[in-house]
């Protein structure tokens, strides 16, 4: 029973069925933020959370395939501002579908998203001060 449960269920559980784009600036000011935030709207995704003026989150239903439990890929713009110096401190975005991912659809569509907004970021802070990961997640426990 043992080798059951570790030959089918864990490799299931613990699989990469989630995609991921993880983008980080160094250095970036409010304005070109307000930018990309609005980048984001322009290609149709909805506000789906704010939180304090540190991370906006946004929304977009990728595919009408029912099978598909969870067709979406969600947007999150975060980051630190120093009030008195009017500058952010720490800037990320991250693209991500943590339960379906994989699924070609939503992950052209994150790679799609994760493109252009390296490149709108590359246009306001160069590139030698962004960095990009790309990788497989599991699902959220």
């Amino acid at each position: 029973m043992m080798l059951l449960l570790n030959g089918c269920i864990f490799p299931v559980m613990w699989g990469n069925p989630g995609y991921m784009i993880d983008i980080e600036a160094k250095k970036i000011n409010r304005e070109n933020v307000k930018k990309l935030e609005q980048s984001v709207r322009d290609q149709n995704y909805n506000l789906f959370t704010e939180s304090n003026n540190r991370c906006i989150q946004f929304s977009k239903v990728v595919t009408a395939d029912k099978q598909i439990k969870h067709p979406y890929v969600g947007i999150l713009i975060c980051y630190d501002e120093n009030k008195e110096f009017g500058q952010i401190t720490e800037f990320g975005t991250l693209i991500i579908n943590e339960w379906e991912g994989q699924r070609p659809e939503i992950k052209q569509e994150i790679n799609r998203m994760g493109d252009l907004l390296y490149d709108e970021l590359v246009k306001f802070v160069g590139e030698e001060n962004l960095t990009i990961e790309r990788k497989a997640t599991g699902p959220p426990f």
